[in-house]
């Protein structure tokens, strides 16, 4: 079976290399963008199983991008989840309302719980 490629979006260059080797060592490529506009190219360029997006990022947050990823004819199949420290009900439910993501995960958060939301959402996938 071929691995299940993740896109990784977070502007936090030690974020995205701590989230590649953790990926990567349990058996998924991973694709790493530092803005929300290389998320958005990488996310049609590339076609991932699933985009784990944070919401704070300069330019084009986290919202706009899940939002520009759901109304994409050729990203909007795409499972996105949610990894952001912005846990305010205000954001979560912007998100909700914008293009419900399939997780929403705070940091810090568990290796466990990072795996576990994304098997959910690559078997809700399928």
């Amino acid at each position: 079976m071929a691995k299940a490629k993740i896109l990784v979006v977070d502007d936090n260059v030690t974020i995205g290399k701590l989230l590649e080797i953790r990926l990567t060592a349990n058996d998924y490529e991973v694709i790493i963008a530092t803005s929300g506009q290389e998320g958005l190219d990488k996310a049609v360029q590339e076609k991932p199983n699933l985009v784990l997006l944070d919401v704070t990022m300069p330019g084009m947050d986290g919202i706009e991008v899940g939002t520009r990823l759901h109304q994409n004819e050729e990203t909007k199949k795409i499972p996105v989840i949610m990894l952001t420290a912005r846990g305010e009900r205000s954001i979560i439910n912007m998100a909700m309302d914008q293009f419900s993501p399939h997780g929403y995960i705070l940091k810090p958060f568990t290796p466990e719980k990072l795996l576990g939301e994304i098997e959910r959402a690559l078997k809700s996938s399928l």
